[in-house]
Formats: C-alpha cells, structure tokens, sequence
C-alpha cells in the first residue's frame, strides 16, 4: 500500500466531500444482456469504505454505458480514487478517461485537484502499481502539460522517482518530447545523484546510449 502525501489526502476528502450527495443507486439501470442482476446486486451490498478494485473493475468498464449512469458512477468516485491514492486501483487511465470535468464547477474542480495532486506524488516510491508510462497515459487524458511535470519530477526527484525513470529508459514510449528530456543531462544527473540502487546505475549506461542517437 502507497503512502499518501498530506496533499492527496485532502484532495480524497475534497472528493467524499463533493460526491458525498450521490447515494448507492437501487433501480434496475444496466444492460440485461451484458450483466446479470445479482453481479449488479453484489457491488451494491458492499458498503462503500469497504470496496475493492476487486469489486469495481468490471464496473469501470462498463460505467456510463452498459452499468448504471452518471450519478452512479459518481457514487463510486471517490472510493476508486481513494484506492488509486493508495496505490490499491492499477488502470489509472481508464479512471481519469471516465471522470468529466466538464461536470458542474465544484465537481470539475475536486476531480482536477485529485489528479493534480496524485500525478504530483505518483512517482514519489517505487515499485507502484501504476508505472511512469501509465501517469504519462493519465497525463494526456486530462491533458495536462507533460513539460511541467517533468520539470517538477525532476525538482522533487527521490530514489523511487529515479528508479520509474530508469524503467522509462529501459522500455521508452515513442514520444518526442519525452525522448528529449529523457536524453537530456538533468536525468543522467538524477540517475547518479540519488541512491536508487543497480537499476539506475544500469540505465545510466543505456542513457548515454539512448542520448547519442537523439535526432
């Protein structure tokens, strides 16, 4: 279980806060062909502190679609991204695909500040179940500025932080600005600066690499 930073933890009270009106929904709103009565039974017998992705993985899936609507899904906001602040939800991007925020200002605006909060502290330990190339996938569903964060990673480096940047190095997605920054030299310097074990000691050899066929 990830450790949440003082920061994210007022942007999940911030969510139960706002979301707190939608209620477990009791009418027949799904799909009859797609899922059976008691699957849709099950989850909501669960109280909400108490739910797992375990229990809400499938319902993600077919959320504002095939299982239940908008005031539904919201019911269930907070807790998946309560469990996604603790590192217990592994799709983080299809999380943030579902989440609206267009919705009305004071929902838009909590949903906002969850991410905000959680792409800042996202690669603060190391393993997580959300990998760097996954926070990059959130990043452009919100659409967020990727220059800014990488700045931000840099300043706020830890050993954990490092070593999702030496993963990133060793299995790079095919984005120009990213393989920039990834050959540029504030992250050889981040891969000798912190104590982050063989991994990036490792990736310092495949960055000089990487760095010298950069167009």
């Amino acid at each position: 279980m990830g450790c949440m930073t003082p920061e994210l933890e007022r942007a999940v009270a911030e969510a139960y806060a706002v979301f707190g009106a939608y209620r477990t929904p009791t009418g027949a709103d799904f799909c009859a062909h797609c899922l059976r009565p008691e699957q849709v039974a099950a989850l909501r017998a669960v109280p909400l502190p108490d739910l797992t992705e375990a229990h809400l993985d499938t319902y993600l899936l077919r959320a504002m679609n095939t299982w239940g609507g908008e005031a539904e899904f919201k019911h269930y906001l907070p807790r998946m991204l309560e469990l996604l602040a603790r590192d217990e939800w592994s799709d983080a991007r299809l999380l943030a695909a579902r989440c609206g925020l267009a919705w009305p200002p004071e929902e838009g605006a909590a949903v906002a500040g969850f991410f905000d909060a959680w792409l800042r502290s996202a690669l603060l330990e190391y393993p997580r179940l959300v990998s760097f190339a996954q926070v990059l996938d959130v990043l452009c569903e919100l659409g967020r500025d990727l220059g800014g964060y990488l700045a931000l990673w840099e300043r706020t480096a830890t050993p954990g932080t490092v070593r999702h940047i030496a993963e990133l190095i060793v299995y790079p997605p095919d984005d120009p600005a990213l393989h920039r920054w990834l050959g540029g030299d504030a992250v050889g310097d981040l891969l000798l600066e912190h104590d982050a074990g063989a991994e990036a000691l490792a990736a310092h050899d495949l960055w000089r690499a990487f760095r010298d066929v950069l167009p």
